[in-house]
């Protein structure tokens, strides 16, 4: 593969290392180009002991774990020379987050990493 310059949409959930193990071998077919990172706290159906968590701060709680993972997993990244901008993180079910992003992004790929 000759190098190209691509838009890479990734949705991850949990520690996103599947997502980052694509994109290495991406990398080293010599892609290039910007990676988009979006984390998702998906969870579907909704117990009620979660949404009450949500009442009580627990989204700020996910937020910052998500927002952990997406810091590093873009360290990461950017040591393979590929670009990083962090999204955002997103709770419950986010596949209409996902369908208004890849419109706006229109990417040439998405991982998605659950």
């Amino acid at each position: 593969m000759t190098a190209e310059h691509v838009r890479i949409l990734v949705v991850v959930g949990k520690n996103g290392q599947k997502a980052l193990d694509c994109i290495a071998k991406l990398a080293n077919r010599g892609l290039r180009g910007e990676v988009y990172l979006f984390y998702v706290e998906n969870v579907e159906p909704y117990p009620a002991e979660f949404l009450i968590e949500l009442e009580k701060g627990g989204y700020n709680k996910i937020k910052e774990k998500g927002m952990k993972i997406l810091n590093e997993l873009a360290e990461k990244i950017k040591d393979m020379g590929l670009d990083v901008k962090i999204l955002d993180t997103y709770c419950l079910t986010a596949a209409e987050d996902i369908l208004k992003l890849k419109k706006q992004i229109d990417p040439d790929f998405i991982i998605i990493d659950f």
